[in-house]
């Protein structure tokens, strides 16, 4: 819920103060739809909007803001996508 209210009273604000550096890579490649390593972290604004857009938010015109509900759901897709690509970096060939 701070993320919430910190994107909607400081949206030019970095993110990196609010998510790790994994889940804001994570974001940016998401968004970007290409792998990124970017040394400069995305505003709060767009992070909570790739963050919502995983849980479902639309993101039209006339929508608004995103709802902690829309947060929550991109907040547990983003955790999975974590995981997984850790998991990656194992490499694990046997399991």
């Amino acid at each position: 819920m701070q993320i919430l209210y910190q994107s909607r009273i400081a949206p030019d604000q970095s993110c990196s103060e609010y998510f790790t550096k994994m889940e804001w890579l994570i974001l940016a490649m998401v968004h970007y739809k290409r792998r990124i390593f970017s040394k400069k972290p995305p505003t709060l604004k767009l992070a909570v909007t790739i963050l919502a857009k995983l849980g479902g938010f639309i993101g039209r015109r006339n929508d608004g803001p995103p709802g902690i509900k829309n947060l929550w759901r991109g907040m547990k897709q983003l955790h999975g996508m974590i995981t997984a690509f850790e998991i990656h970096q194992l490499n694990l060939s046997t399991f």
